[in-house]
């Protein structure tokens, strides 16, 4: 049976002093969208990286089972992952660096739009598609009549 990796998550203040782990995103904050994400990477161990014992301080239930604090960089192999960056749902790939805290709501906004372009990729695409042949067949509609409604 294989494990899954280590993962370390840096929590440290990334700008201004601002903790970027606590900046709310998405109906909690930014740390739980990270923790979701080395959770579906199958962490075995997941390490919260911080300097002042905000995070910790904030959050005090994560420290159970795989999820530890610390407040230096541990030896060995880890998937790094920073606050100071979005990652797409799912997967390491940075979608959004943050540079300030005010960029928070930018991030937000660029990942709705991400995370909505997929489900029109893979529904209303192919649906409008369907629609499109169907009018095309059974009405006297053309492709400018239907650009023009949409």
């Amino acid at each position: 049976m294989s494990r899954g990796p280590k993962v370390l998550i840096d929590s440290r203040p990334a700008f201004e002093g601002t903790i970027a782990a606590l900046l709310p995103f998405s109906g909690g904050v930014l740390l739980d969208r990270h923790l979701r994400l080395a959770q579906r990477l199958g962490a075995q161990e997941i390490l919260i990286l911080e300097d002042s014992g905000a995070v910790s301080r904030a959050m005090p239930q994560l420290a159970t089972g795989v999820i530890r604090f610390c407040s230096q960089e541990p030896p060995g192999t880890f998937v790094r992952l920073s606050t100071r960056n979005i990652y797409r749902e799912g997967s390491p790939q940075v979608v959004w660096t943050l540079r300030s805290a005010g960029d928070i709501k930018n991030a937000q906004g660029e990942v709705e739009r991400s995370e909505f372009f997929t489900i029109s990729k893979h529904t209303l695409r192919p649906l409008g598609r369907l629609f499109a042949a169907w009018a095309f067949k059974h009405t006297p509609l053309t492709g400018n009549h239907l650009t023009w409604a949409r």
